[in-house]
């Protein structure tokens, strides 16, 4: 019987990504492809760079259980990094990746 999932790369959401196969090539060219929206670093496209940020993350399964990236806990409370990107540090950022980077688990395996 087949997963309902709204994207590949969210059937699974625990499962590593075989980067040995073909599907896991895809999902991760997929996910990895440059936005068409460019940041600028200019305040009126800021929104719109975020949203395709989300948009992207969300198909590739960046914030799915036991795989999401965009959760940082900053001084005990989790925060969003796309919502919430200007309530935490980059050493707070760092601290938390390299809490799962060096593992062998699906979170280790998303673009950074």
């Amino acid at each position: 019987m087949a997963t309902f999932a709204l994207s590949p790369s969210l059937a699974n959401a625990a499962a590593f990504i075989d980067f040995t196969t073909a599907e896991g090539v895809k999902l991760y060219n997929k996910a990895t492809a440059e936005l068409a929206t460019k940041y600028d670093v200019e305040p009126e496209t800021t929104n719109l760079f975020i949203e395709k940020l989300r948009d992207r993350a969300m198909a590739s399964g960046w914030d799915a259980e036991n795989s999401n990236i965009l959760t940082v806990p900053v001084n005990g409370r989790d925060r969003n990094l796309l919502t919430e990107h200007g309530t935490m540090t980059s050493e707070q950022l760092r601290a938390h990746v390299l809490t799962y980077a060096a593992n062998e688990t699906r979170q280790a395996q998303m673009p950074t």
